[in-house]
């Protein structure tokens, strides 16, 4: 498996834990569902501004959403 998709795949646990549907996470940190798919496919990057949204939903580090 790449790092990409280590990363999509721990993203998508954590959002599952915490109880998040696709939907309602693409909205809460601003993109369209569609392209969070995309994300989570590894179709498109974790950019910054992404990925300190999602941290502070997610309630974890940085570290936590990716496979060490």
């Amino acid at each position: 498996m790449n790092e990409l998709n280590k990363k999509v795949n721990k993203l998508k646990i954590l959002r599952i834990k915490e109880g998040y549907g696709q939907k309602e996470f693409a909205n809460l940190i601003g993109v369209s569902l569609s392209h969070y798919n995309q994300i989570e496919n590894g179709k498109k990057d974790l950019i910054p501004p992404f990925v300190i949204k999602a941290r502070d939903l997610l309630n974890c580090s940085l570290d936590d959403m990716v496979d060490q």
